[in-house]
């Protein structure tokens, strides 16, 4: 009887103790990860983020840079943690939706959860200064449907699926030319080597000086600095590729540690550093998504990337 009692308090004791290391979550220093180099706009967000967090969650926030394959390197690392939620990844939606449609990769959109959706991306199709076609998107559509070979800069897997589908519903017949990021993209803008290209938000720099005019927004609506250019869904394309820059955790990560994350979240979209690093400097709208919506929405986009992939036949290859 003795025994059985001693066994009894010994489980009961830890499943107290287990309880409590849940609910005292977080017990130790926590690791940002951003899956992009020092000095973008995700990494000057991440660490003003990061200090917001170390206030609400009363533990240290230490950002690591892990750049490679558009963010993937680091979902890469995430979806083999068992960390349950003290390490995350603070990174944009295209990583985690398009990504594995257009490479191999060993995460999918269900291996991690969606702790909250914080900031709106603002990606877009731009232009240069004093080009033939002025600076509309009407212009340019018209100039590219007289003028075959019309250039276009590409930065990634899901702008080239953009353009293509754009160009079989315009019937338009482009010149592709790929470029390496921001940096790679804004010389041939600037001195007029490429007509149009895509900008995932290297054109916020130029919002004051006008020497790259956005001609069409990416996101749902228009965008924040740039409000005269319509959406693409306006421009009559039944496409969204809204970038969601979102918290994730692997799908194990208990629900106490989610909601205390996203709590803490919440707190940071409130916050005045938060917001000024955001929508004043990278010129990007502030949100508070919560898990649910956000994994609507993922889940909402993959769906309709694969149905636009099989229109066109699979993903378009680039030219040179």
């Amino acid at each position: 009887m003795y025994l059985k009692r001693l066994s009894t308090a010994i489980v009961a004791t830890a499943m107290a103790v287990g309880v409590a290391q849940a609910d005292d979550f977080p017990s130790k220093p926590l690791t940002l990860v951003v899956g992009f180099g020092a000095g973008g706009s995700t990494d000057i967000q991440a660490r003003v983020l990061a200090n917001v967090l170390e206030e609400e969650l009363g533990q240290p926030v230490n950002v690591v840079n892990q750049p490679g394959a558009g963010g993937g390197v680091a979902l890469s690392r995430l979806a083999v943690s068992d960390d349950e939620g003290y390490t995350f990844v603070f990174g944009t939606s295209m990583t985690i939706t398009f990504g594995p449609l257009s490479t191999e990769t060993n995460y999918q959109l269900d291996d991690f959860r969606y702790v909250a959706g914080v900031t709106l991306g603002q990606s877009a199709m731009v232009t240069g200064e004093d080009r033939p076609f002025g600076d509309t998107w009407e212009g340019l559509i018209e100039y590219a449907k007289e003028n075959p070979g019309t250039s276009y800069a590409t930065q990634t897997a899901l702008d080239r699926m953009i353009i293509e589908y754009i160009a079989q519903q315009e019937g338009l017949d482009l010149r592709i030319v790929p470029t390496s990021g921001g940096a790679g993209m804004a010389p041939l803008i600037l001195s007029g080597d490429v007509d149009f290209a895509y900008s995932g938000g290297t054109h916020s720099g130029y919002a004051d000086s006008g020497e790259m005019p956005v001609l069409l927004s990416l996101a749902e609506d228009r965008l924040v600095a740039f409000p005269d250019a319509p959406s693409i869904q306006e421009a009559g394309y039944d496409i969204n590729p809204a970038e969601i820059r979102v918290v994730m955790v692997p799908q194990n990560t208990p629900d106490s540690h989610v909601e205390r994350l996203a709590e803490a979240l919440e707190v940071a979209t409130q916050d005045e550093r938060f917001i000024e690093i955001t929508e004043e400097r990278i010129l990007m709208p502030v949100t508070w998504m919560p898990e649910d919506e956000v994994t609507q929405t993922l889940g909402d986009q993959v769906a309709g990337y694969k149905a636009l992939l099989e229109e066109l036949g699979g993903l378009p290859q680039d030219e040179e």
